[in-house]
């Protein structure tokens, strides 16, 4: 009797994994690569934040190097730590200048920085999380990332003048 009821156990649990879509029944999803996948995230963000230009203007310009590294991955197959390795990948990256100068040599260019690097990560968390939304992929492998610490505001001393257009626009008495 014993014997039963374990074997009753094991097939209940599995068809509860069949009804959750847990195992290889039925058809396999096609799954695009990640920058198939971005391309349409994108024109979900010209969309849905069309009254914000800015914002779209940034998601396209954050989006490059997501999409430059990442490139026809299969979105289940990026984990946390191949996000780790974007990244260390990011900080070896150098930045263009952004205006190039005819007179003399050419600027200098400087790794980016964290808070480039933590900016491309929100995208990404945000990109997946859209996925998820739509049923892509199960979870998010940047929930699992720590994003970099960034340097906090420098301390700067104001003109005579930017002090004094900063009181005359405090709330008086002072």
């Amino acid at each position: 009797m014993q014997e039963y009821a374990g074997a009753e156990a094991v097939e209940r649990a599995y068809r509860t994994q069949l009804a959750k879509g847990e195992v290889g029944l039925g058809e396999e999803k096609f799954e695009a690569g990640f920058a198939e996948s971005m391309r349409e995230f994108l024109e979900w963000v010209q969309f849905e934040h069309r009254a914000k230009p800015n914002t779209v203007l940034s998601h396209l310009s954050t989006s490059k190097h997501l999409i430059a590294y990442f490139k026809e991955k299969a979105l289940g197959a990026i984990s946390a730590g191949e996000v780790e390795d974007y990244k260390r990948w990011c900080s070896a990256q150098k930045c263009k200048p952004r205006t190039v100068s005819k007179k003399g040599p050419p600027k200098p260019t400087n790794p980016f920085s964290p808070a480039t690097i933590n900016r491309e990560l929100a995208l990404l968390k945000k990109f997946f999380n859209h996925q998820i939304k739509k049923n892509v992929v199960g979870q998010n492998p940047v929930s699992q990332v720590k994003m970099l610490r960034e340097a906090g505001p420098k301390d700067r001393i104001l003109s005579e003048d930017e002090e004094r257009l900063y009181l005359l626009a405090a709330n008086q008495p002072f």
